[in-house]
C-alpha cells in the first residue's frame, strides 16, 4: 500500500501543570471568540496572541509550575490527539511495514535530519528551507473540567505560510491512500484542499482528512461555520474524515454529534 502524506508537520512543546483558573492564564484568556486570547481547547496563532511577544512568555505568565517542556511520556502523550500529517504516516509504515511517501517542507537542522532518516519514508521530496519550523506549545491543565484535564495551543506557523499545492508533485497522487492532516494550520494549501481531493478521487484515491482548530478562520468569522471545502458539495471527496466533537460541530453548523453525522454522510463523507 502506498500512502502519500500532506498538511501540517510541526513540534510540540508541553507544559504540564498550568493553571487555567490562575491570574496568569486569565490575564491572556479569551474574552470574546476570535479576538487572539487563549482558550482551553482551542488554538490560537503566537502572533495575535493579546499582550504577548513571544510564545514563551505565553507559557511563564500562566504559572507553569515546571522547569520546562516535559519530556519522555508526558510529552509524547500531546502528540496523540495531533492530526500531524508526518507522525500519521510514519506510524503507518511501522504497522504496514511498508515505505509511503511523504511531502512536507519546513525548515533545516540537525534535530529535523536525524528524526526524517530514522523513519521508514521515502523523503526524495523532503526540503530545507529558511526559517523557523511550525511549532505548538501546548498549555496543560490536568485539574481543569473537574479532573477530566485539558490543553490550550499556541501556534506558530513558521515555514508553513509559504506552503501551497504546488510544491506537490505529480506522483504525490500516485498512491492508495492520500493523507490531508491539519490543512488549516498551513493556509495556503487549506484552500486548495477541494482540488486537491478531488483530484485524489480521479485519480482513484483513497482521501482521508484530519482536522485541527480552525484558528484562521475563527478569527475571521467568530461563531461562523469553518470550511473544509469550496461548498457542500465537495465534501463528498472525502472518504475518511477524523475530527473531534468542537471541530465537526463547526465544520458541520449543526447543533450536536447527531445532527453534525448526518450533515455529513448526507454529503457523501
Amino acid at each position: 500500500m502506498r500512502i502519500a502524506g500532506t498538511g501540517s508537520g510541526l513540534i510540540d512543546f508541553l507544559y504540564t501543570d498550568v493553571d487555567f483558573t490562575g491570574p496568569g492564564f486569565l490575564k491572556v484568556r479569551s474574552k470574546t471568540a476570535g479576538d487572539g486570547g487563549l482558550t482551553p481547547g482551542g488554538l490560537v496563532l503566537a502572533e495575535p496572541v493579546r499582550g504577548l511577544r513571544r510564545p514563551r512568555v505565553g507559557c511563564r505568565s500562566t504559572r507553569h509550575r515546571g522547569r520546562g517542556p516535559a519530556g519522555g511520556e508526558q510529552r509524547r502523550r500531546a502528540f496523540h490527539r495531533r492530526a500531524d500529517s508526518r507522525r500519521a504516516i510514519a506510524r503507518a509504515a511501522r504497522r504496514r511495514g511498508r515505505i509511503p511517501r511523504i511531502h512536507w517542507r519546513r525548515s533545516g537542522g540537525r534535530a529535523d535530519t536525524a528524526s526524517r532518516d530514522s523513519q521508514p519514508l521515502l523523503t526524495e521530496h523532503y526540503r530545507s528551507v529558511p526559517g523557523a519550523s511550525p511549532s505548538t506549545y501546548v498549555l496543560s491543565d490536568p485539574n481543569y473540567n473537574e479532573g477530566r484535564g485539558e490543553r490550550s495551543f499556541i501556534h506558530d506557523i513558521g515555514v508553513a505560510v509559504d506552503f501551497s499545492s504546488e510544491y506537490l508533485p505529480e506522483s504525490f497522487f500516485d498512491s492508495e491512500v492520500l493523507l490531508f492532516g491539519a490543512t488549516s494550520l498551513v493556509p495556503r494549501l487549506h484552500a486548495s484542499l477541494a482540488e486537491l481531493l478531488e483530484k485524489g478521487r480521479r485519480r482513484g484515491c483513497l482521501n482521508v482528512v484530519g482536522t485541527v482548530y480552525d484558528f484562521n478562520h475563527e478569527q475571521a468569522d467568530p461563531g461562523g461555520r469553518w470550511p473544509l471545502a469550496r461548498a457542500n458539495e465537495d465534501l463528498r471527496f472525502i472518504d475518511l474524515l477524523i475530527t473531534n466533537r468542537e471541530e465537526v460541530l463547526r465544520i458541520s453548523g449543526a447543533n450536536d454529534i447527531d445532527q453534525a453525522c448526518r450533515f455529513l454522510t448526507t454529503h457523501g463523507v
